[in-house]
């Protein structure tokens, strides 16, 4: 038998002239492993999906998404925030320097008031007398709906300054993490509102209750984060420490839980998020590199793997990160995102099937979402690029950056990279053929369609410009595709360290499902690696995959 993980379980060893059909693992995720020849699986903008027997795993695409609105921010159109605000029935963005609300994704913006700061993401979230808090990590503002009115928080009173930091509510209250990084910088603050219904002189106020201090070591109190679930209790998150705190009945006051502290603080508070029944967020502390961590209100877990710990430990700038918990298929996602040019990546992970998968956006750069939300039956997120609103969806396939029909729609890369497979002893065999499930045709493709970034369009009506023939008119820097849905393979023999030229296989078009992908004669090896990238702007599914070996 074949030794558990490399594909070889039901394997035997070879005999002369005798070929064998062995299977090779096409469904699987992204290891990250220090060591290609180790294990070099990687699985770029898709995930796994499985029956309901559980019997047959499927790498199907990742979600596609769509521009729908476009912002401009004096500041520069960076994303930084979206809230969707379950009493009052409408979406707020935060581009730049400048807050809108939209009362549906797809109404007229409206601009409602400006922050200090134009950079870094935000937090944000309401209580239930109209008030919507809003911390750039300077200070903190409120839009009351009630008044219709922005501007910032006013304290009834701050014993200690403090800087907000992060924002959340729970039980009645705001509570605010803490910037400052003197003396002053453990403590947490706790408000509830201070307005009075229909009074605009008191539509920003903040009442006073209590300030606490993270206790456990010398640190800074980021970020105060409620555990879902848990409707009592939150998680004080510091640099390096993390404490649970319960709100104690009619005293309006917390109390530290003195049995349990968590020995990882956090890297970005941007990376926090909390649903079902916990908190996740990129932890680290005085002795260790990131970790991505995991908390129901007790001890924390790692949900990051060896493989991710080692990615983390190349990680140049932890603190230009965001994550964000969202839900899509049944699927239960975490992605991660590290922006800075010289990191440049995301990755997600599906509580599913307990699988890291990257991601990217069109041009492999990391992917452009940031602070997603679900409204009107839809997932809709703000762009860590562009500033602008897109809807995000698994029955969109394109990555579409233009609110224009028809303009800048792009294939996103997809591609598997499978785990080495090799014998039980180390001799040569051939690689009489390589073949796996595939469909695709299913909905249409578009095979033969021109995308193009770079057409003319008209100032006013901004629409495409046709020639008397009806082309599309370029520009001399456009860049264009024609799609012919197919698949291109590289091999390696060297355990993922170099590899072949490409050779594609063309996909099927709309309606003709049987695809039969094959490679024949691949020549002598000891291991072999496959590389497999789809290329199509409709859905691709993939299944197991066989290699023929023999003599």
């Amino acid at each position: 038998m074949g030794e558990p993980g490399t594909g070889m379980d039901s394997v035997m060893a070879l005999t002369v002239n005798n070929a064998q059909q062995v299977p090779i693992e096409i469904t699987g995720g992204s290891t990250f492993d220090g060591f290609n020849t180790v294990d070099a699986s990687r699985t770029y903008n898709m995930y796994i999906t499985q029956s309901a027997d559980g019997k047959e795993q499927w790498l199907v695409n990742f979600m596609g998404y769509e521009a729908i609105k476009s912002f401009t921010s004096s500041s520069g159109p960076v994303g930084r925030g979206l809230f969707r605000s379950i009493r009052g029935g409408f979406i707020i963005a935060v581009i730049g320097d400048e807050v809108y609300r939209l009362n549906s994704p797809t109404s007229v913006k409206r601009l409602i008031g400006n922050l200090s700061t134009s950079i870094g993401e935000v937090s944000i979230d309401e209580n239930l007398d109209f008030q919507i808090c809003i911390v750039d990590g300077t200070k903190a503002y409120i839009y009351n709906y009630d008044t219709d009115t922005f501007g910032d928080a006013v304290y009834s009173s701050t014993p200690v300054n403090f800087t907000p930091n992060y924002v959340a509510y729970q039980n009645g209250f705001f509570l605010f993490g803490n910037a400052n990084t003197d003396s002053t910088g453990d403590t947490w603050s706790v408000y509830a509102s201070g307005y009075s219904s229909g009074s605009p002189a008191t539509a920003f106020n903040l009442e006073y209750q209590v300030q606490l201090n993270l206790e456990t070591k010398p640190d800074y109190a980021l970020a105060v984060v409620p555990i879902p679930g848990a409707s009592n209790t939150v998680l004080v998150l510091g640099s390096t420490v993390a404490e649970i705190w319960q709100a104690v009945p009619n005293v309006n006051t917390y109390q530290r839980n003195a049995s349990i502290n968590i020995d990882y603080g956090c890297a970005s508070v941007s990376t926090i998020d909390g649903s079902d029944t916990f908190v996740v967020w990129l932890g680290i502390n005085e002795n260790s590199s990131p970790s991505l961590l995991v908390t129901m209100g007790g001890q924390a877990q790692r949900i990051s793997t060896d493989g991710i710990d080692n990615l983390f430990d190349n990680i140049k700038h932890p603190g230009d990160s965001t994550g964000f918990l969202f839900r899509e298929d049944g699927h239960l996602f975490y992605q991660l995102t590290f922006f800075n040019s010289e990191d440049n990546l995301s990755i997600v992970y599906d509580f599913n099937t307990k699988l890291f998968f990257d991601l990217t956006d069109w041009d492999w750069s990391y992917h452009p979402a940031r602070s997603i939300v679900y409204f009107d039956l839809e997932l809709y997120f703000v762009s860590l690029k562009d500033g602008k609103l897109y809807r995000t969806d698994s029955e969109l396939n394109t990555a579409t950056t233009s609110i224009t029909p028809g303009l800048e729609q792009y294939e996103i890369p997809r591609a598997r990279v499978t785990n080495t497979f090799r014998l039980p002893s180390p001799e040569k065999w051939r690689v009489n053929l390589f073949s796996f499930w595939l469909e695709s045709g299913a909905i249409p493709n578009v095979t033969g369609v021109s995308q193009c970034n770079g057409y003319v369009i008209t100032e006013d009506a901004d629409a495409i410009i046709y020639t008397e023939d009806d082309v599309p008119i370029i520009t001399e820097n456009a860049t264009c595709q024609v799609n012919q849905p197919r698949v291109d393979l590289r091999i390696s023999k060297s355990g993922a360290l170099n590899w072949s030229n490409t050779v594609s296989y063309n996909m099927r078009n709309t309606g003709q499902f049987k695809c039969q992908p094959r490679w024949s004669q691949l020549g002598f090896a000891n291991q072999i690696t496959l590389e497999l990238k789809f290329f199509a702007l409709g859905r691709v599914l993939i299944h197991t995959g066989l290699l023929e070996i023999g003599e």
